[in-house]
């Protein structure tokens, strides 16, 4: 009956088509349109009508705009494969799975409640005794939990409050962070810096500040039983110094990338540490790959990809092959370190009991990671180095120097506390995540700041960064929610 439908209306569409013919000419105009075309050594033959006014052209190169009517266009005509194409046709692919999928879960979520329904169905009409049995025993259990639970309410209730608003300030501190230290160190780059050492150094060097969360909630907020640095056992020092090391390691490859590499194409290098990141959290911290997390690392590495298509015009000058490749290698290590650094932290942070222990931790690795990087600067010629740099090199002079210098000690530091919050609160991924979605506000930042062309391109990738962030959010939210109506079923049976 479908084919019978379908058939009468193309019957009707034929019909429609056959009048504008004969109002445009009828058949015999048909033939001074009509178009072979020989593609691939004339092994193909195409045959087209081209209806003025109605239709434009049958085969017109412009109407191939869909994923598959893209490649039929390049394998066909030979049109341009272009980046924008190879996004779009990734898009289309990446969309019609993401329907499928949803359509496969729907199904099985129908068949698991017919499942459900059915299972119920026969428990009651065999053995409804043995259920009222179970249920007065059930109701029994209930009603002591409930009695525990509503003891417990107020607690659980502050508890989220707190839990809530540490996880609103780590991710303030994040962004915050996150924007101003990677505009800073390009200020600093873009106005003659060129000390890779200084710039390893300030993203550490602010450690000290660390003693305010740490000793204020103890002694001046009084919010905490434990006093600072109690049960740090040596195995816990250890780590921190090991992963410390590490971490000063990081900041010096990207120093290096951040010195020679355009904007969008460090954007491109980054974007592989989501990838990794996912790749290790299933390895170290048994990560579960869900569509959601799956959907997003994909559409925010896609997001990367299209930066750095478009960095033609953001080369900067100046910069040598050998430098071009250095830069390059650097960032690309510097994103497979931090990929090994998130999901180590959640792993380790599993065995810490608060969040001041989390900042203890923090900073002794930043101690030793800017340890690491005053070796270097000694090597490098030490901190007269830095006087000599900022009367001499320094194009905006000497107080302008430092003013950036100490605003990038401080605004790493927001990064770097954001970044750990956000793992011991969530988990690796979910920090890995948070922080690849702001390279799309870094790049509204570059455009601001430093007047960056903001092309179609660019807002394509901000519109693809948003959407993969909404689609892990979402699916964090989907999560919770299936655990909330869980429970409430239990309650309610």
């Amino acid at each position: 009956m479908v084919v019978e439908m379908q058939m009468v209306m193309e019957l009707s569409a034929t019909i429609l088509a056959t009048l504008g013919m004969i109002i445009d000419g009828g058949f015999p105009e048909m033939r001074e349109k009509m178009c072979l075309i020989w593609v691939k050594k004339h092994t193909v033959l195409f045959y087209g009508y081209c209806w003025d006014g109605v239709l434009d052209k049958f085969f017109d190169r412009r109407s191939l705009h869909d994923g598959v009517n893209v490649l039929g266009g390049v394998i066909v005509f030979e049109d341009n494969f272009g980046w924008i194409k190879v996004a779009s046709t990734l898009l289309c692919i990446w969309g019609f799975s993401s329907y499928l999928y949803g359509m496969y879960m729907k199904k099985n979520e129908e068949e698991k409640k017919k499942k459900e329904i059915n299972e119920q169905q026969f428990f009651v009409g065999h053995d409804h005794q043995y259920q009222t049995e179970i249920t007065n025993d059930l109701m029994i259990q209930i009603d002591h939990e409930l009695e525990e639970t509503s003891s417990s309410t107020a607690s659980t209730t502050n508890t989220n409050k707190r839990y809530l608003s540490l996880l609103v300030i780590n991710y303030m501190l994040l962004f915050s962070g996150s924007i101003s230290s990677s505009l800073l160190s390009k200020f600093y780059f873009n106005h003659k810096g060129d000390s890779h050492w200084v710039s390893t150094w300030v993203q550490s060097a602010g450690f000290p500040l660390l003693l305010l969360p740490i000793y204020i909630p103890f002694y001046v907020f009084k919010s905490t039983h434990r006093m600072p640095f109690t049960n740090f056992t040596p195995k816990m020092l250890l780590l921190s110094i090991v992963i410390g090391f590490f971490l000063g390691l990081n900041n010096l490859l990207f120093s290096w990338g951040n010195s020679y590499l355009s904007v969008s194409t460090n954007s491109l290098v980054l974007s592989s540490q989501l990838v990794f990141t996912l790749i290790t959290s299933v390895i170290i911290v048994k990560q579960k790959i869900t569509f959601a997390n799956l959907t997003c690392v994909v559409l925010l590495t896609l997001s990367s990809v299209l930066l750095a298509l478009n960095s033609n015009h953001d080369k900067p000058k100046g910069i040598t092959r050998t430098k071009y490749f250095i830069g390059f290698f650097s960032t690309l290590g510097a994103g497979l370190l931090f990929s090994l650094y998130l999901p180590l932290m959640e792993k380790i942070y599993k065995i810490v009991s608060c969040y001041s222990m989390v900042m203890e931790m923090q900073m002794v690795m930043e101690l030793t990671a800017t340890v690491f990087a005053m070796l270097g600067m000694a090597i490098d010629g030490g901190f007269s180095e830095m006087i000599k740099e900022s009367k001499n090199v320094f194009d905006l002079g000497e107080k302008a120097y430092w003013i950036t210098v100490m605003l990038n000690v401080l605004t790493w530091q927001f990064c770097f506390v954001g970044t750990a919050g956000m793992v011991f609160i969530t988990s690796s991924l979910t920090g890995g995540v948070c922080m690849t979605t702001l390279m799309a506000v870094n790049v509204l930042g570059g455009v601001i700041v430093f007047g960056d062309n903001f092309g179609v391109m660019k807002i394509i990738s901000t519109i693809l960064c948003v959407w993969g962030f909404g689609s892990y959010l979402y699916g964090i939210y989907m999560k919770k929610k299936g655990r909330g109506e869980e429970e409430r079923g239990f309650y309610r049976h």
